[in-house]
């Protein structure tokens, strides 16, 4: 949406860099104080510019502002995802989220 590039790094955390290359920011998705590891790898940006990370290990789909601030988690186990791996929002705003077996796909509303 603004040119920015986001990745999930090795160590779980979202990297945010701006167009020109700087970094804008980091969210770390593993919080070592409160023993809560995380195993990201699925990332997705939604038409305003928010970032959604899968959480495979904690079974919970973060959302972040364009400014890399966490906002809410927009899925949890307790919404029947299981393992979440890849993400992908369509155009009409639909969220797909495949697990870590790839064996099942499953599409939620999501508004943006």
């Amino acid at each position: 949406m603004n040119g920015d590039v986001c990745v999930v790094d090795d160590y779980c955390s979202v990297v945010i860099i701006d167009k020109d290359g700087q970094l804008r920011c980091k969210y770390p998705v593993s919080d070592k104080s409160t023993n809560n590891h995380g195993y990201c790898y699925g990332i997705a940006c939604d038409k305003l510019g928010n970032v959604l990370i899968s959480d495979m290990d904690n079974n919970r789909i973060h959302q972040l502002d364009k400014d890399g601030n966490f906002v809410q988690f927009v899925l949890t186990k307790l919404d029947g995802i299981f393992r979440p791996y890849g993400l992908s929002i369509d155009k009409k705003g639909q969220l797909w989220v495949c697990n870590d077996s790839g064996n099942e796909v499953r599409v939620y509303k999501y508004r943006s």
